[in-house]
């Protein structure tokens, strides 16, 4: 199986990769790293740039058991350098409340294994309507209990998160006093994708100062939010497909000579959003302008309700991970850290949607999962790539969680 070959192996050898690592862990602040996060990645051949970047991940169960057992040993390493040494931690666990998607229910199961392998006594906390007693939820023989969330919190020596918070802060967890990881305030309520790629970008420029064989281009996707958004008014729609506009030139107008061949197009993403949710693309001006109502409906709500104020125009980056079945299918990398080192990683398959091969959002309905033997022949040697753009995203994670220096 033949993929177009990506022409960043020749740019950055190990030895530059090497250089890149020092200079970003020298920027790892005092409050550490981000306990875990799951990067989308996109693979043009000509770039590699993540496009979304979760604090609060799922799809656990996707892993491989050698990603696994890494992720066993860092989270032990995380949990020793913020804990009270202890034989056991009484960890509770708060993840969303998905009584109905199976495969979250599973992801769900693979993290409290993987935190009792760690050395924690786990109790997962209800996140939904208070319930009075604890509850066991019974899923193709297996199990999760579930206990109510205040009595977890007076039980614990520590909080998990793994409930995106898009909704705002939990009622039962306001008052808590012990440690909680990650930080509430990198909730959807508050944070924002435009200011983590903000700070990458400023983390890729610091570096490039320091190994100037970086062309921060080649792991950047342009971008810019737009606030102050009602999409019920036709006049801020109106706005925003003039900046969505202005946008699409821009990006044009930056393509290097190797990406010659590969179509400009945007992504509209909700900035606050997460599960794929609230995305919507284009690549000529003539979509654009077809495009209020497409916009009205898919922004009118984020993910539990909550309105939609702004978004991020994102620049679109192809990917060259496409097979045929009859129909195309495309993939992407995702891979997961914990404690800031790479675990492992998979890939997300989606069949083509209309347009341009190479060109879809691949994390909707219908994807699938695979560690898949469908590898690019240089796949072994992109995984150090990989690895440098995970880093970089988790050291920008980090920032954002206690900005200092020129990341404030």
């Amino acid at each position: 199986m033949s993929f177009v070959k990506s022409i960043l192996l020749k740019k950055y050898n190990s030895q530059t990769l090497e250089k890149l690592t020092k200079a970003l862990n020298e920027l790892i602040p005092n409050c550490g790293m981000p306990l875990y996060t799951s990067i989308d990645l996109r693979d043009s051949g000509t770039r590699l740039v993540a496009v979304d970047v979760n604090l609060f991940p799922a799809g656990f169960n996707n892993l491989s058991a050698s990603s696994i057992d890494r992720g066993v040993k860092e989270f032990r390493r995380f949990l020793e350098s913020k804990l009270p040494q202890k034989t056991t931690w009484k960890l509770g666990l708060v993840p969303e409340s998905h009584t109905n998607n199976e495969g979250y229910l599973y992801h769900l199961l693979t993290l409290k294994n993987l935190l009792e392998k760690s050395g924690a006594e786990i109790r997962i906390a209800w996140s939904g309507m208070p319930i009075p007693k604890p509850w066991e939820l019974k899923f193709n023989q297996n199990s999760l209990i579930y206990y109510p969330l205040s009595n977890v919190a007076d039980w614990s020596d520590a909080i998990i998160l793994n409930h995106d918070l898009s909704g705002g802060p939990l009622e039962a967890l306001k008052d808590y006093q012990k440690a909680i990881f990650p930080n509430p305030e990198l909730g959807w309520y508050k944070r924002r994708k435009s200011e983590h790629f903000g700070i990458a970008l400023k983390v890729l420029k610091n570096i490039s100062a320091k190994v100037p064989e970086l062309d921060i281009h080649d792991f950047m996707a342009d971008s810019k939010a737009v606030s102050s958004l009602d999409f019920s008014k036709k006049e801020d729609v109106e706005r925003l497909m003039a900046e969505a506009s202005d946008f699409l030139e821009k990006i044009k107008q930056k393509k290097s000579s190797a990406e010659k061949n590969e179509r400009p197009f945007v992504y509209i993403k909700n900035d606050s959003g997460t599960y794929g949710l609230g995305i919507w693309s284009f690549s000529t001006l003539d979509e654009l302008r077809d495009a209020t109502k497409a916009l009205q409906k898919i922004f009118a709500r984020g993910k539990q309700g909550t309105q939609v104020r702004r978004v991020i125009l994102q620049e679109g980056i192809s990917t060259r991970l496409v097979v045929s079945e009859g129909d195309h299918v495309e993939f992407e990398p995702v891979v997961y850290s914990v404690n800031g080192n790479k675990i492992g990683s998979f890939f997300r398959y989606s069949y083509s949607a209309k347009g341009a091969l190479g060109e879809s959002n691949l994390n909707r309905p219908g994807s699938w999962f695979e560690e898949s033997s469908r590898y690019p022949e240089d796949h072994d040697h992109m995984r150090s790539l990989y690895t440098f753009v995970a880093l970089l995203h988790s050291v920008s994670a980090a920032l954002e969680d206690c900005p200092c220096g020129e990341f404030k």
